[in-house]
């Protein structure tokens, strides 16, 4: 769902719908326009815009009537979930320094690291970590589901280059060839098509080992993170 809204959170105008792209970030035509989540327990939808005023807006999920917000044009709601908003606009907030790095640009393993945790890893560490602020989990907890989720994001974006040198459109469902047409620097550029594999392999095995305290209660994430190597698309 894309939205564009006044600098006092007026609805001006919303594209498509609840779970629906309502537009591009780039030439794929499944892309995300806005970082965003949906709160299933009180059907709202929230949106950060972190380019600059740092703000997160709330709407109805279903309507997309504006219902509050905060940051730099408004004040913390007092039910606003813990951590909820400033890690998710901050997550948002990361994109311009992506697309600033990404192209044309010589990049050592620590700069791409960087730039793939700002990216996918962000997305992925908060998805996991905001599960455990809103199950209020201990901080020994909290700390693990992101440092799961950060290692996870990472290998999920070398899985992605992968893909893009190893696969064909008709099997990934998007155009491929895509990191060296735009000048993107990858993993692959440094380590090779083996050596990003391999790496891709031991931050799954740090991810399921972030797990252990979990018991059997994490059997799930842990396919989860073997999956992400090995899918095809």
């Amino acid at each position: 769902m894309l939205l564009k809204l006044t600098n006092t959170g007026e609805l001006l105008l919303q594209i498509g719908g609840r779970g629906v792209s309502g537009g591009n970030t780039d030439t794929d035509n499944l892309r995300r326009p806005a970082e965003s989540f949906v709160y299933e327990e009180t059907n709202e939808v929230f949106v950060a815009d972190g380019y600059g005023n740092r703000r997160v807006i709330v709407l109805d999920a279903d309507t997309g009537a504006f219902k509050r917000m905060w940051g730099a044009f408004g004040s913390e709601p007092m039910d606003a979930a813990p951590d909820t908003p400033a890690d998710l606009s901050a997550t948002a907030g990361s994109e311009q320094v992506v697309l600033t790095w990404s192209a044309n640009t010589e990049l050592d393993l620590a700069g791409i690291t960087r730039l793939q945790n700002l990216k996918t890893g962000a997305l992925i560490a908060f998805s996991c970590e905001a599960g455990a602020i809103l199950g209020e989990a201990t901080p020994d907890h909290r700390e693990a589901l992101a440092a799961y989720g950060r290692d996870l994001g990472l290998a999920f974006q070398i899985a992605d280059d992968l893909l893009d040198v190893e696969s064909t459109e008709a099997e990934l469902g998007k155009a491929v060839g895509k990191d060296a047409d735009h000048g993107k620097a990858t993993f692959i550029d440094l380590l090779g098509l083996e050596g990003a594999r391999d790496y891709s392999r031991q931050l799954v095995d740090s991810a399921i080992g972030r797990l252990d305290s979990f018991g059997e209660g994490a059997i799930l994430l842990k396919e989860a993170a073997r999956f992400v190597i090995d899918r095809r698309n």
